[in-house]
């Protein structure tokens, strides 16, 4: 039995100086360069809802300790780590090192955070605020027939201050149903549909707006849907009082080519068939031709329709998002100038 009891002890004693090689090997001294840790920046909790600009930094960072505990931060640092800052000035700059040694988080690793770099960051503070907006339909390629009903008809919507100040005080967001959707419904039958609510695009508010919910109902009808036509031959037109007739206006080209308007499913067809005519609308207004300008983008696109009556009805179309107006030359001359 003595060899049994030799061998007990020979595993004892392996296990032994295993215990005690893997407690020396973690308490062994080390540095270590930890790249790109991304550190995201908070408010006082209690403090409001701020954006900060940067949200958020990847400094390189240098640390020490045990070769457990800077693995402990290691892993640590595989998530974004928060550094809560006062808002107390609308501008800080902020040491990277320090804020992270005093870190909860990271003091519990055991590891210390020699130096960071960047060691300082400049922080602008910009609070967000909530203010209501009205919620408008987005409906492409249709034109809708009776009320839209959008519920709720308004929302929450948070951004920050600096942007809110360029706003219009009547903001509005967009309900949008895409365009794929609005083909597969039927016209004539009443549907109701969750639609995204959106910024409009010729607003920039940056990535700390937000729009609260984030969709709502809207019930609609669609009449008809809208086609795209290109019509071969345009001809322009000048619209001015008709009280203001002392100056002669020349346009150059007269008739414009190739245009392409957006007009229901049924008044495309009587435009693509030649039996409603479109033409481009040059609005002059009095000062405008008082000061013989001589260029001026077309105003609007319209069809010139003749109802069974004789009367005749006047359609204004739209235009592809986007699409620039082409832009006429002009020659005004005012006929109560004597001649030089």
């Amino acid at each position: 039995m003595t060899w049994h009891k030799e061998i007990w002890t020979y595993l004892i004693v392996t296990l032994v100086a295993v215990l005690i090689w893997a407690w020396a090997a973690s308490e062994t001294r080390e540095r270590k360069t930890i790249p790109s840790a991304k550190v995201q920046f908070v408010a006082d909790r209690g403090a409001g809802e701020f954006a900060f600009n940067p949200a958020d930094v990847t400094p390189s960072l240098n640390v020490e300790g045990t070769k457990l505990s800077v693995q402990r931060l290691t892993d640590l640092l595989r998530r974004p780590i928060r550094i809560t800052v006062p808002v107390n000035a609308a501008r800080l700059t902020i040491d990277l090192a320090d804020q992270l040694r005093m870190h909860e988080d990271v003091m519990a690793t055991g590891a210390t955070i020699v130096s960071a770099d960047p060691a300082t960051v400049d922080l602008s503070l910009d609070q967000i605020e909530r203010v209501t907006a009205a919620v408008k339909p987005v409906l492409p390629g249709v034109t809708p027939e009776g009320e839209i009903v959008i519920q709720p008809k308004q929302v929450s919507v948070s951004l920050p201050q600096s942007v809110r100040r360029n706003l219009r005080e009547d903001l509005s967001v967009e309900a949008f149903v895409d365009r794929s959707v609005l083909d597969g419904l039927v016209p004539g039958e009443p549907t109701t549909l969750d639609a995204s609510l959106r910024f409009p695009e010729t607003l920039a508010v940056g990535p700390e707006a937000r729009i609260t919910p984030p969709k709502v109902k809207i019930t609609f009808t669609i009449r008809s849907r809208i086609r795209e036509t290109t019509v071969d031959s345009v001809r322009v037109q000048v619209l001015h009082a008709s009280e203001d007739r002392a100056f002669d206006v020349e346009v150059d080209p007269k008739v414009l080519r190739g245009v392409t308007v957006l007009a229901d499913s049924d008044l495309s067809r009587q435009i693509e068939s030649g039996d409603v005519p479109v033409v481009a609308v040059v609005h002059l207004r009095s000062s405008e031709k008082e000061a013989l300008i001589d260029r001026k983008p077309v105003s609007y696109f319209e069809a010139q329709i003749q109802d069974a009556d004789g009367t005749w009805r006047y359609v204004q179309l739209g235009v592809k998002l986007g699409t620039p107006m082409p832009v006429i030359n002009l020659r005004i001359t005012n006929r109560a100038t004597p001649p030089s």
